[in-house]
């Protein structure tokens, strides 16, 4: 996973888990330098949890959640709570999912099945 060759480092496959500070130092006979740079992995936000429906009407729905991890890239989409207008007549579960610059996360756990 880790090369190093004469004027550079390569991390492979890295994970959240692999962010942090990196110091490299150069040490020669006669004196030495260090530099340090930092790595912050970022990526598609990890699946909602805590999915929850609240305020069950005849047609209509509102959901909560609580957003996942966002790796390090805010969430453009997703609300703490949604209304949704059902049709009559019809069973429902429900999956959510949040979605940042690097794309869509992984969705919720699905809810209970509700009938309107």
């Amino acid at each position: 996973r880790i090369s190093l060759s004469e004027d550079s480092l390569t991390l492979r496959g890295v994970d959240y888990g692999d962010q942090g500070g990196f110091v490299c130092r150069a040490t020669t006979p006669l004196d030495s330098a260090e530099a340090e740079a930092w790595l912050r992995v970022v990526g598609r936000p990890g699946p909602v949890r805590d999915l929850q429906l609240l305020e069950l009407g005849e047609r209509e729905i509102r959901l909560s959640w609580t957003p996942g991890d966002d790796h390090n890239s805010p969430i453009e989409r997703g609300q703490p709570w949604a209304p949704l207008q059902l049709p009559p007549h019809g069973r429902f579960r429900f999956r959510v999912l949040a979605t940042n610059a690097y794309g869509r996360g992984e969705p919720s756990a699905p809810s209970d099945a509700i009938t309107t």
